[in-house]
């Protein structure tokens, strides 16, 4: 599904189909500390104190946040929180070994 921005960018959405209870349990799971504020999930980087990343259930929308602030305004897509967590959060943890 898309929607198309006023500037007549096209935007990409994907629907999660996935609840809250579902997210928390996944990242306890893990073991990956997390906080939820304002509809998102902040996930804190395992390796990494001033990496954050937050994503929003509902969509699959991320971005990676340094000292809580989004400064190069880029956001991604993915499927489900488990591709976040295995495609990117953890996949960190494989490059830096």
């Amino acid at each position: 599904m898309s929607t198309i921005q006023r500037r007549g960018k096209t935007i990409f959405k994907v629907y999660t189909n996935q609840d809250i209870e579902h997210v928390e349990q996944y990242l306890e799971e893990k073991g990956l500390d997390y906080s939820y504020k304002n509809y998102a999930f902040y996930i804190d980087a395992p390796e990494c104190s001033d990496k954050t990343f937050q994503y929003y259930y509902t969509t699959g929308r991320w971005g990676v946040l340094y000292n809580r602030k989004n400064t190069k305004r880029m956001h991604y897509c993915c499927k489900d929180i488990e591709t976040l967590v295995t495609k990117y959060i953890f996949k960190e943890r494989e490059d830096d070994a």
